[in-house]
C-alpha cells in the first residue's frame, strides 16, 4: 500500500473492507476470519463486537484485530475508561497476547487502538506475563483529523514487514517520539516567527514575551476548538476556517489586509475576553465564540498588544496555521491528557507543558502557566 492509499484509509470514515484489505500490506501473515467471530461485550455501551483477524508474529505472540462498535451516547475521545474495560475483558481470554482495536461510533472518526499485556523479568532472569489492566495506546483518525503521526508510524511498521513482534506494535504507537518531534518543530518555528517580529520589537525580551503569548493563545484556541465551542460559518476546525477565509479574502481584494490585525486581535480582545457578549452572536470577522476567563486574552500589561508600531505579517502567522506546512495541521491535538493506562499519540496539554518547560521560557502573569499532574 502506497502512502497516497494509506493517507485516505486514515482520513476517511471507518470502512472494514478496507482495512482488511489495507492489513496484510501492514502486517504480513494477517489471517482474516472468513466469518468474524462475535465477542461477549456490555450491551449498555456496546451495540456490536467481533473479531475480524488474528495476526501471528515473528515472536509467537498473537494479536487479534476487533471491531467495536460503540452506542451513540459513548464519547469515544473522552470515554477513555469504559473503553479500556472493553479491551482489558477480552484480553484476558487465552488467545490474545495484544490487540488491535477499532472502536467506532456515530461521528465519522474513529479510535484506532493497541493494547498488549505486561511483561517484565523475575529475579531468574525468566519472562514473565501479567494479567493486570492493560495498557492502551491509541490514535484518533478519520475525516477530521490530520493523521499525519499514524500514517508516518504505520509505513514504519510496514517496513519491518514479516518480522514484526510485539515490540515493533508497541514502537509503532508510543508517544514518546511523538514529544520530540513536536519539540523541535515548535521551537524551530517559534524561532522563525520572533525573527519575523524582531523588526517591530527589537527588545529581545519583549519580542521573546509577545511571541509567547501569541504562542499561548493559539495552542490554548486549537485544544479548545476540539471540544467544539468555536464556530466559523458551519465550521468547528475553527483556526484553520478562519485562516482560510482570511487567505480567500485577501486574494480576492485589493485592499490590504492583515490576520493577527484584522482578525486575532478582534478575536482575542472583542470575542474571547469580553464576559457580557451574548454567545449567539456572531461577528464576520472571528464567528461565534464563547468567553474565555483567566486572563490569557487581556491585554499585556506591557504594552505590546496595542503598541501602534506592532506588526505581526502573514508570513509569521502561516508557519503556525496554514495547511500546507504550519505547525498546528501537522499534528493531532487532544484535551484528554494520557494516563498510565491510557496514552493518545497526539498532542494534549501535558505534552505542551513538557513543551514549556524544556524551552526554559520566561514566565510571566499573562502568560501560560503549567502544572504537572501529580
Amino acid at each position: 500500500m502506497n502512502r497516497d492509499a494509506l493517507r485516505s484509509l486514515l482520513q476517511s470514515a471507518y470502512d472494514r473492507s478496507r482495512w482488511l484489505d489495507a492489513l496484510p500490506s501492514l502486517l504480513p501473515g494477517v489471517e482474516v476470519f472468513a466469518n468474524p467471530q462475535p465477542i461477549d461485550l456490555p450491551a449498555d455501551v456496546v451495540r456490536s463486537a467481533v473479531q475480524l483477524a488474528r495476526i501471528p508474529l515473528a515472536d509467537d505472540r498473537s494479536v487479534a484485530v476487533l471491531e467495536v462498535r460503540v452506542s451513540g451516547q459513548v464519547d469515544l475521545q473522552r470515554n477513555r475508561a469504559g473503553l479500556r474495560n472493553l479491551v482489558a475483558r477480552f484480553m484476558g481470554s487465552p488467545n490474545a497476547d495484544a490487540i488491535l482495536a477499532f472502536f467506532v461510533g456515530d461521528a465519522p472518526d474513529y479510535r484506532f487502538s493497541f493494547a498488549a499485556r505486561t511483561h517484565s523479568f523475575n529475579d531468574d532472569g525468566q519472562l514473565e506475563r501479567h494479567d493486570t489492566a492493560p495498557r492502551r495506546y491509541t490514535y484518533i483518525v478519520g475525516p477530521n483529523q490530520p493523521c499525519r503521526t499514524a500514517l508516518e508510524r504505520l509505513e514504519w511498521l510496514a517496513s519491518v514487514g514479516p518480522r514484526a513482534r510485539l515490540a515493533d506494535l508497541l514502537e509503532a504507537f508510543k508517544v514518546e517520539p511523538l514529544f520530540k518531534e513536536f519539540y523541535s518543530d515548535y521551537r524551530r518555528v517559534f524561532d522563525a516567527v520572533e525573527n519575523h517580529l524582531r523588526s517591530s520589537l527589537p527588545d529581545p525580551e519583549t519580542l521573546r514575551l509577545f511571541t509567547q503569548r501569541l504562542f499561548n493563545r493559539l495552542m490554548f484556541l486549537a485544544f479548545v476548538e476540539r471540544k467544539g465551542w468555536l464556530r466559523f460559518g458551519q465550521r468547528t476546525d475553527y483556526l484553520a476556517a478562519l485562516w482560510n477565509d482570511h487567505v480567500s479574502r485577501r486574494s480576492a481584494s485589493p485592499r490590504p489586509s492583515n490576520f493577527h490585525a484584522d482578525r486575532l486581535a478582534p478575536l482575542f480582545f472583542e470575542g474571547l475576553n469580553q464576559a457580557d457578549r451574548p454567545p449567539e452572536v456572531i461577528d464576520p470577522r472571528f464567528g461565534s465564540v464563547p468567553y474565555l476567563n483567566g486572563g490569557l486574552f487581556e491585554h499585556a500589561e506591557d504594552g505590546t498588544d496595542t503598541r501602534a508600531s506592532l506588526h505581526v505579517p502573514d508570513e509569521a502567522i502561516a508557519l503556525i496555521l496554514d495547511p500546507n506546512g504550519g505547525l498546528f495541521p501537522r499534528y493531532n491535538f487532544t484535551v484528554a491528557e494520557s494516563t498510565p493506562l491510557e496514552v493518545h499519540v497526539a498532542v494534549d496539554p501535558e505534552m505542551l507543558g513538557k513543551v514549556f518547560e524544556e524551552l526554559v521560557t520566561g514566565r510571566h502573569e499573562q502568560g501560560s502557566y503549567y502544572t504537572p499532574k501529580p
